[in-house]
């Protein structure tokens, strides 16, 4: 993030091999890329904006049914926010971690966002509006993505989701995919 151009950060942050780009969903996406480098690029223009990346790696614990890399997920969220209490903290995670209820039968016991007061955080999820994603199933690659809400609907909604798992709804319309920057 500090490298001289933005050539150079693009070329540093890809070959990172402890960074997100090994990954083939989106922490290692060419959108990814492109908003670290967005970021980048507003610090570096005097903008107060703080970036901390991490993928907790906790061991598992025999007997033990929730997950420590869950706890320490809230426990990096709580600690950014106690670190400057006036700024917004916003976290991009997958849907999983981003549930702020308990999932029945989950070897992850809570997810990150239910270890924190509920009237703390906001947590949204992308509508199923269509379009495509990059996943990898038996093969790697672009997959339609089920259109399961209203297609019409654009912009931020703030109601109950999916039995208080969310407490609103991101409307995007239909999305495209991004492949890895790493094949």
């Amino acid at each position: 993030m500090a490298a001289d151009s933005e050539t150079a950060a693009r070329a540093a942050l890809a070959a990172y091999e402890y960074g997100p780009f090994v990954h083939h969903d989106g922490r290692g996406s060419g959108a990814m890329l492109e908003l670290l480098l967005r970021i980048r690029a507003m610090a570096k223009a005097g903008e107060d904006v703080t970036l901390v990346a991490s993928v907790p790696d906790s061991p598992r614990v025999e007997g033990f049914r929730q997950s420590y890399a869950e706890m320490d997920r809230a426990v990096l969220w709580g600690r950014q926010a106690m670190a400057r209490p006036k700024a917004r903290v916003m976290v991009l995670v997958g849907r999983v971690h981003s549930e702020k209820v308990r999932r029945i039968g989950s070897p992850l016991g809570l997810p990150a966002a239910a270890h924190i007061r509920p009237e703390e955080t906001l947590s949204l999820s992308l509508a199923r509006q269509g379009g495509e994603a990059w996943m990898c199933l038996d093969e790697c690659g672009n997959a339609p993505i089920p259109e399961s809400d209203d297609p019409t609907l654009r912009g931020l909604v703030l109601a109950p989701q999916q039995d208080g798992k969310f407490d609103g709804l991101l409307a995007l319309g239909p999305v495209r995919a991004s492949a890895p920057v790493k094949p």
